[in-house]
């Protein structure tokens, strides 16, 4: 009988160890999962942090011995033109141009942008997982997300790492069929063949030649190019840049004669255009617009660099140092 008793009593201590053990594991359990849910949360603030940190760094920034500070007087509006026509938004982004609104000087500045250039872009699969960041055309980082909204964003994303990390605001993308309506807002507008670019479709369009552009002939004057012939979107930029010079002096003039009656046309034209511009906000560009200056010799950019040839395309390849300097020169006040 006593020897039983000391069996139960043997077995009872043997369960009171195994349940501390227990205890004493699970407590360990629990003090390492709270470790790592600290650590994981203090990492996740500590690169949130840094996140939050780089988001800002264009606000001051140190180059060749001279500090300097963003100009947050600036609005800024990426315009682009899609190589597609009636509700087809997916394509290439063949026409890149950075409107500089500042409100500051009261002034306007264009910013011409080759497709071509290698840069930076987020590249997503077929089925739309992001692959991070890889340097291809410019004009493929509306293609690769697929066009549309996202397409938009992403060429946004990609221009601002390009003009080392600019706020871009604002954009608005029209494909070949918006064009017309984009063009009949202002009307005819007269201009100079800036080369012979254009010779390859008619003896007519000769270099100097004057030109009147009408909705039926404009898509051939801002869009053909010879793709036999090496590094032809140059020669398409010119007139691209030849264009909006001319589009944004007449419009200026329309709208001084008759704001109101333009402002209501330029909606019609928005409200056809993806753009995060809200209707309710025309009113504002417009009277930025015909109020600021604009001179189509000093005003008007084209990122520099170099043409080259290459493996299955023709590239750009940017000045970066040129880029730096135009980006202090436009968005930055030397402290």
């Amino acid at each position: 009988m006593a020897m039983e008793r000391s069996r139960h009593h043997k077995r009872r201590r043997r369960r009171r160890i195994a349940k501390a053990a227990v205890i004493i594991i699970a407590m360990l359990v629990t003090g390492i999962l709270l470790f790592w849910m600290y650590e994981d949360n203090r990492k996740d603030a500590k690169s949130g942090t840094e996140a939050a940190d780089a988001e800002h760094q264009y606000r001051r920034i140190h180059v060749d011995g001279a500090d300097y500070q963003y100009n947050t007087d600036l609005i800024t509006v990426l315009l682009m033109g899609i190589d597609t026509s009636g509700e087809d938004m997916t394509g290439q982004s063949d026409f890149i141009s950075l409107a500089v609104f500042d409100r500051g000087n009261k002034c306007i500045k264009l910013i011409e942008i080759s497709r071509d250039s290698m840069v930076d872009v987020r590249v997503f699969d077929a089925v739309g997982n992001d692959r991070g960041w890889n340097r291809q055309h410019l004009t493929l980082a509306y293609a690769f997300a697929g066009g549309k909204e996202k397409g938009c964003l992403m060429t946004q994303e990609a221009v601002s790492r390009m003009f080392h990390g600019i706020p871009i605001v604002y954009y608005t993308a029209g494909n070949l069929s918006a064009l017309p309506a984009f063009h009949n807002l202002v009307g005819e507008l007269n201009v100079q063949i800036p080369d012979d670019s254009l010779e390859y479709l008619d003896e007519s369009f000769k270099e100097g030649t004057s030109l009147t552009l009408t909705s039926e002939n404009v898509e051939l004057f801002v869009r053909s190019r010879d793709i036999e012939r090496e590094y032809s979107n140059t020669g398409r930029m010119r007139r691209q840049e030849i264009y909006m010079k001319a589009y944004l002096e007449k419009l200026k003039t329309l709208l001084a004669e008759d704001f109101s009656g333009t402002v209501s046309r330029m909606e019609a034209v928005f409200s056809n255009t993806m753009t995060n511009i809200g209707l309710s906000e025309v009113s504002s560009f417009a009277e930025m617009a015909m109020e600021y200056q604009f001179d189509p010799e000093q005003d008007c950019y084209t990122v520099q660099g170099t043409d080259h040839s290459g493996e299955y395309h023709d590239e750009f390849h940017v000045d970066e140092e040129a880029l730096q300097q135009l980006v202090l020169q436009i968005f930055y006040k030397k402290k």
